[in-house]
């Protein structure tokens, strides 16, 4: 209501007064400040926006990264600025994005083949020869799919932002999708496993010896598998698809991976602190 508003306004701004953040801008919302850690001035916590252009917005977004931010902060923050603190987070809140991840160890970006139904590639970056990072889909859509190499990953972002990610001793390939689920917190934990649709692998043998189909291969590692598809004639597209759903890799196992999202789902209640 509009008490709640005037209230959440006042507190924003008073972030931004006592040099706690810094004013950030940025559509649909005409407000916003960049909260950053007491002791660590350059190093960014979380992200809040408030009074939007459209009625229809929520009038309040929040958004951090519980791997980076500091969450004693972001408690904090949270319940000064709110009107009734975290609990307006666990009632009132409609979680708009959620990233969830998982880690191949002992594999390489440029080792994989991966395929998303109805997505295409956006993005491939590449060095020295090699895939560093490959995005499936676009940002904004639910299920945005982001696959890099953790350790460079983890390195750069040391170097970069003076922090001190563990750096994974052997060579690490971050699979993370970027889930729009769009509902309260009580039925996040009954969204959809957005692993389910995701094909990967790294070899098949029986194929090699085609010689259009070696080439393909080296084709999808530079500019991703959706764009090398879109390049084959329909008929042979339509069989090399085939091919990858008829021969999933017996190390992916999206629906192993999603029997941790309960333990996943309360761990960030618990890490929140609310009930």
């Amino acid at each position: 209501d509009l008490q709640e508003q005037a209230a959440a306004n006042s507190s924003f701004k008073q972030i931004v007064k006592h040099y706690l953040g810094s004013s950030y801008t940025k559509r649909p919302y005409r407000q916003g400040v960049k909260v950053y850690e007491p002791l660590l001035n350059n190093k960014l916590c979380m992200l809040i926006q408030w009074d939007p252009i459209h009625e229809a917005t929520p009038y309040v977004r929040v958004d951090f990264n519980p791997s980076y931010a500091d969450i004693d902060t972001v408690r904090a923050t949270l319940n000064h600025t709110l009107l009734n603190g975290l609990d307006d987070v666990a009632n009132l809140g409609v979680i708009t994005r959620f990233d969830a991840a998982v880690d191949l160890v002992g594999v390489r970006p440029d080792q994989l083949q991966a395929y998303y139904p109805s997505k295409q590639i956006s993005r491939v970056h590449c060095k020295s020869g090699r895939l560093e990072s490959l995005y499936i889909g676009k940002r904004g859509e639910d299920n945005f799919v982001r696959i890099y190499d953790k350790k460079l990953h983890s390195q750069e972002m040391n170097a970069q932002f003076g922090l001190k990610l563990p750096v994974p001793l052997t060579e690490t390939t971050r699979i993370e999708i970027c889930m729009m689920p769009k509902c309260g917190f009580e039925s996040l934990i009954s969204v959809a496993n957005p692993f389910e649709k995701l094909i990967l692998e790294t070899q098949f043998p029986s194929f090699e010896k085609e010689q259009l189909w070696r080439t393909f291969r080296v084709a999808a590692q530079f500019i991703g598998l959706p764009s090398a598809l879109l390049m084959l004639d329909p008929t042979t597209r339509a069989k090399y698809i085939a091919r990858f759903k008829a021969t999933p890799s017996t190390w992916w196992k999206p629906q192993e991976i999603w029997k941790q999202w309960p333990s996943v789902v309360e761990g960030v209640r618990k890490t929140l602190s609310f009930s």
